[in-house]
């Protein structure tokens, strides 16, 4: 029995982006994304995955995307970005994981970043 991962689950395409720390021209210090691979996938939401935060005004779309397995491909450090929709989507990771650690597949639970940022 074939425990690979079917073509045709993978529909979605992200860029992984890491965070870069770049010296400006008068001695600050700013951070910027460079996107390091784009990879297939598959984006799905959690059902019933709204989670208010204690004032009840914010809500974070909470998502599971799963993407063929890659060694050093992900880490927590990094955010994943959907360019095909605009605005972009931008998705914080959460957890990682290699489902049953057969190295077929890597599930993301991922938030959604809302846009504004607000503080």
């Amino acid at each position: 029995m074939s425990r690979g991962i079917r073509a045709g689950r993978m529909k979605d395409r992200l860029s992984i982006q890491t965070a870069t720390i770049v010296a400006s021209e008068y001695g600050g210090q700013s951070e910027t994304w460079t996107t390091t691979a784009t990879r297939k996938c598959d984006i799905r939401p959690l059902r019933a995955a709204e989670f208010y935060r204690a004032s009840g005004d914010t809500v974070q779309n909470v998502y599971e995307i799963r993407f063929r397995y890659e060694r050093g491909l992900l880490d927590e450090g990094k955010q994943l970005l959907d360019t095909r929709v605009s605005p972009n989507r931008v998705f914080d990771i959460e957890a990682i994981v290699n489902t049953g650690n057969w190295d077929n597949e890597i599930v993301i639970t991922a938030v959604e970043r809302k846009w504004p940022l607000r503080d």
